[in-house]
């Protein structure tokens, strides 16, 4: 069992004298389960032993040692409670710990035993066979330690450079000055001895700048931070440690925030700190999907190709996946884009204009579709999800205008500086603009390499503008009435167009959402889909451009379809004029009173005014 929680440096004083036993971070054991039915084992370690190890070790199931020398051993408790020992003598214990010594004796082998019973009465025990053995101190053979890394292989698979990538450093082991070696921080560094005779290979001890770290023939550090330290192994003072230098690395380009292409060259920018080992940099291209030429490279400079990066993305099987970077040793510049399986958009369909003062000619080109540039996206891992509520209804919107009388009112909306919504040159009272709103997932490429959308939702709403007027004080009551009834029939007509675009748009969504086989819609020139910020805006200028193509191919695809082009049809049926083919005209609101008398009054004339050749004078 191993235990986590680090101790303090215990300082014990034997019967014989002043005995001072050392334990560095051998850690404490952790607190037992209460459902736990039997209590924990102990934790053994053994502490230094004369000439072989210099710090307490967890103690292995067979403990071999020259002949003649004592063992010391500390049994870390789990559980409050007395730890009792066999063939070792305790000589300190606390709530915590309970030191022994294996006194030396000569060849032959001793179990040594921890029993610790708990206040509850329950024993478990740890053992260490100690083997005496009939050899000497100077007759243990330790080779120098070799010290290797792994290097990358000349032939590489996306998955390999990804792992490399996401790994230890890539870095080269090399010869520095006066023997030494030279890596970077963050590399993984396998040290390996031979020990005569091997059966004492349990008792190697390895040493970083003096301090043990492990026990064995085999181990591996990892340094973090930059610097010069010294390794050996075996017997302490015996032998010639072996110096390693580390060194850091830092990308300056890309810099940290800066968006790698998906296609083309990125050239990679490098120092070291401290400086001096620029030209031991090792690089490494990779990427999930696609080519990358080449893949490796050294010195402080680097530049690789990248091609074809996307892939299909596992976890959104509409999505796409490209994953690439480059790599300096340890220090490393990734980018991640398989959050792009969704997105939202809208444009504006079929937009009317209705509302003209009395007699004056009819509108021009009622029917037509206008961008809305742009349009946002929220991405996702998960599979985008299809359909939701499917709107509909209207969005009411106003304008305000100003006039003491109708021909006022008339003047502010239709004349040349008017408020009223214009088309062909001409201004109007009200109109009713369809707009669309869509939600899109990826669903890869075409033939041609352009990116592929699947709308898994179209929703819409009739946006209608009309104009308020607030009449002046003591207006007349057929002014009011007369405004009253041309705003009613401006919104009349409007709601009609309303009704034909809830009664049409179903259809086609059903000829977008769902639809089998699915309907995918290309959009030309576009290779890779568009990346968004935290806020759901496009996170470049590039990606910005990318969006709007993306928002213009879907208008496209929707407003070529044949359910558009019927729901198109039936609003220009309902704007044309009556006719015996076409009952339900309404010559743009017309026939519904959508026009406006200017001729009526709007002020009362007082007893005493009189009114002559359209000149006002007093009685």
């Amino acid at each position: 069992m191993t235990f986590e929680r680090p101790c303090a440096v215990i300082r014990a004083l034997g019967m014989l004298g002043s005995l001072a036993i050392g334990l560095v971070a051998q850690g404490a054991p952790p607190a037992p389960h209460p459902d736990d039915a039997l209590v924990q084992p102990p934790r053994l370690s053994f502490g230094p032993i004369s000439g072989l190890t210099t710090r307490w070790h967890a103690a292995p199931a067979e403990l071999p040692v020259p002949a003649g020398l004592a063992v010391y051993f500390v049994a870390t408790k789990a559980v409050q409670g007395d730890v009792s020992w066999t063939n070792a003598v305790e000589f300190y214990e606390s709530s915590e710990i309970s030191i022994a010594v294996s006194p030396g004796a000569g060849a032959g082998e001793t179990l040594v035993r921890a029993s610790l019973r708990s206040d509850e009465g329950e024993v478990a025990s740890t053992e260490c066979l100690v083997r005496c053995l009939d050899v000497a101190l100077d007759d243990i053979e330790i080779s120098a330690p070799v010290l290797t890394v792994e290097t990358l292989p000349e032939e590489m698979s996306n998955d390999a450079t990804v792992a490399a990538f996401f790994g230890d450093s890539v870095a080269e082991l090399g010869e520095g000055n006066k023997g030494s070696l030279v890596t970077s921080v963050d590399n993984v560094i396998a040290a390996t001895v031979s020990v005569t005779p091997a059966v004492f290979a349990p008792v190697v001890e390895w040493r970083v700048d003096g301090v043990g770290t492990a026990l064995g023939t085999t181990t591996r550090f990892r340094f973090t931070d930059p610097g010069e330290r010294s390794i050996e192994a075996g017997r302490p003072e015996v032998g010639t440690p072996i110096v390693l230098t580390s060194y850091r690395v830092v990308i300056l380009m890309p810099g940290p925030d800066d968006p790698l292409p998906s296609n083309g060259p990125i050239t990679g920018i490098a120092i070291t700190e401290p400086a001096g080992f620029e030209d031991r940099i090792t690089w490494l291209a990779a990427s999930k999907f696609g080519d990358t030429s080449p893949r490796t490279g050294r010195g402080p400079v680097f530049t690789a190709e990248f091609s074809d990066i996307f892939g299909e993305n596992p976890h959104n099987p509409m999505g796409l996946w490209a994953w690439w970077g480059l790599k300096a040793d340890n220090a490393k510049r990734g980018q991640d884009e398989k959050l792009i399986g969704c997105g939202t958009g809208d444009f504006l369909g079929f937009r009317d204009w209705v509302g003209r003062p009395r007699f004056s000619p009819p509108p021009n080109g009622a029917n037509a579709f206008f961008p809305i540039p742009g349009g946002s996206a929220g991405s996702n891992e998960e599979p985008c999800p299809f359909g939701g509520p499917q709107g509909g209804g209207i969005t009411n919107e106003t304008y305000p205008v100003e006039g003491a009388n109708l021909t006022e009112v008339s003047e502010a909306i239709f004349g040349a500086g008017g408020a009223g919504p214009m088309e062909g040159g001409v201004r109007f009272g009200g109109s009713a603009t369809l707009q669309v709103n869509f939600r899109w997932r990826a669903c890869g490429r075409d033939g041609n390499g352009d990116i592929q959308v699947e709308l898994t939702d179209v929703t819409w709403t009739t946006i209608v503008l009309l104009p308020t007027w607030t009449p002046p004080a003591g207006a007349s009551p057929q002014c009011i009435q007369e405004w009253n009834r041309f705003r009613a029939a401006l919104a009349a007509h409007e709601a009609g167009h309303a009704a034909i675009n809830d009664a049409r748009m179903p259809a086609v969504r059903a000829a977008f959402v769902g639809a089998v086989p699915p309907r995918k819609i290309s959009v030309p020139g576009q290779g890779r889909f568009p990346r968004y910020d935290a806020e759901g805006n496009p996170a470049s200028a590039a990606d910005a451009a990318i969006a709007n193509a993306l928002n213009a191919a879907v208008h496209q695809a929707i407003g070529g379809s044949a359910a558009m082009a019927a729901l198109n049809q039936a609003q220009q049926n309902y704007d044309a004029p009556q006719t015996p083919a076409n009952p339900t005209g309404t010559d743009h609101g017309a026939t519904q009173g959508a026009t406006l008398d200017t001729s009526i009054l709007c002020w009362a004339l007082p007893v005493r005014w009189r009114v002559y050749a359209g000149v006002r004078m007093a009685a």
